[in-house]
């Protein structure tokens, strides 16, 4: 696997807006329904969106 390139940001404003690339590992045999992200520490406001099938 290549690694990811890319710098998470500190803060995250309304309305900016970020390119990253991430690896989620799952079991053998399951499939993701929802991804969770947060920047640093803040765990307050996560963005969530649908794992792609």
């Amino acid at each position: 696997m290549k690694p990811c390139r890319g710098v998470d940001p500190d803060d995250f404003a309304s309305g900016a807006s970020a390119t990253l690339c991430k690896v989620f590992l799952v079991p053998k045999g399951e499939r993701p329904s929802v991804v969770t992200y947060s920047t640093g520490d803040d765990t307050r406001r996560p963005v969530r969106w649908k794992a792609a099938p």
